[in-house]
């Protein structure tokens, strides 16, 4: 039923008695706001239609795949198109070009923000990205969304994990020299680890540490986690039964384990 019929009908129920002939004013009016709603409808129609169509040629069902596609970026290489599909591939996969290590998805459908973090090589740490490494992903990322969908894709630095008072415990006769620098190691590699959640636990970090051999405990004394928001807002604070509820997920352990924070069990 259109939306002509719709109004008439509607009318007649609540008016018995209001003429509704082709060549009353009343008629005249429901003719023309008829014709406007069925049309505003039909490209409302049409355009779920087409993001349903992409949607599905493209197989875009979850969050997860643009997080994927985003670590799939290398910087400095031309996307190409398969003339069947149109969909675009990197025609050589070079893992030594791919920058992104972090990609957080915040918002609803069909308004996303992508966050996304590089590594400083000079440090091994996440970091924000540079303004031209953004513009290059955008440019990238645009290629693979869909007609209806807004994702814009930001940076901002990971968010600071630290204690100053942290302490490790090892046994007698480790080389604490070698455990402070392999415990470092251990979490550059972890915090380039794509997450699957934004919260951050002690635990997690403590894993990480007790990992490293020689390791058997970890002492915290004032954990706090420095971020800073998307819309330029910065909080510290610290975590709740063991858990740091963080916007985006991606973290540093901001306190350099060093010598001096190791100690021997006696």
């Amino acid at each position: 039923m259109n939306a002509i019929d719709t109004i008439i009908n509607a009318l007649k129920s609540a008016l018995p008695s209001l003429s509704l002939s082709a060549g009353t004013i009343e008629r005249k009016m429901i003719d023309v706001f008829g014709s406007v709603a069925d049309t505003y409808r039909r490209d409302l129609s049409d355009t779920k239609n087409a993001i349903d169509r992409a949607l599905a040629e493209q197989r875009i069902t979850t969050r997860d795949y643009y997080r994927r596609r985003a670590v799939d970026f290398q910087i400095d290489d031309e996307l190409k198109y398969d003339p069947v599909t149109f969909l675009p591939y990197y025609e050589k996969v070079d893992d030594e070009k791919r920058i992104i290590k972090q990609a957080y998805i915040i918002g609803e459908f069909p308004n996303y923000t992508i966050i996304v973090n590089t590594v400083d090589k000079s440090t091994g740490m996440l970091r924000a990205l540079t303004e031209q490494e953004l513009a290059s992903f955008t440019t990238y990322f645009s290629a693979f969304l869909p007609l209806g969908l807004e994702l814009t894709a930001i940076t901002t630095p990971p968010a600071s994990i630290t204690d100053p008072g942290i302490t490790l415990y090892v046994n007698t006769g480790t080389d604490a020299t070698k455990v402070a620098d392999n415990v470092n190691k251990a979490l550059r590699a972890h915090e380039q680890t794509l997450r699957k959640t934004n919260t951050v636990t002690r635990s997690e970090i403590e894993g990480v540490m007790r990992s490293v051999p020689g390791v058997v405990a970890v002492g915290w004394v004032n954990p706090t986690a420095f971020e800073t928001h998307p819309d330029g807002s910065e909080t510290t604070t610290s975590d709740v039964k063991g858990v740091f509820p963080l916007e985006t997920g991606a973290f540093v352990f901001g306190t350099e384990i060093t010598v001096d924070r190791i100690k021997t069990l006696s």
